[in-house]
């Protein structure tokens, strides 16, 4: 697979002269202590983990139907409980 700098097709000829500066927004992290943690996968039997992962399945599938409000609306209600459990 080739690499196309997409900033040198769009925008070809804007810095001639000097340098040019580059910021992207893409941030990774990697969670380091794990293993502090006591049971890696008991989320996976959480009923607030299960619930939440229906919603956020469910926005998806208002999102493709074109039902924006239902997808808005089920999305957030999706990263409320989220956010609940994480507290």
């Amino acid at each position: 697979m080739q690499k196309i700098d997409c900033w040198k097709v769009i925008f070809p000829r804007i810095v001639i002269l000097g340098t040019k500066y580059i910021m992207r927004t893409e941030i990774m992290f990697r969670r380091v202590d794990t293993e502090n943690l006591v049971d890696t996968t008991s989320y996976a039997t959480s009923e607030n983990y299960l619930k939440t992962l229906h919603l956020y399945q469910r926005s998806y599938e208002l999102e493709v139907q074109g039902d924006v409000k239902g997808f808005t609306d089920t999305y957030l209600l999706a990263i409320q409980l989220q956010r609940a459990e994480q507290v």
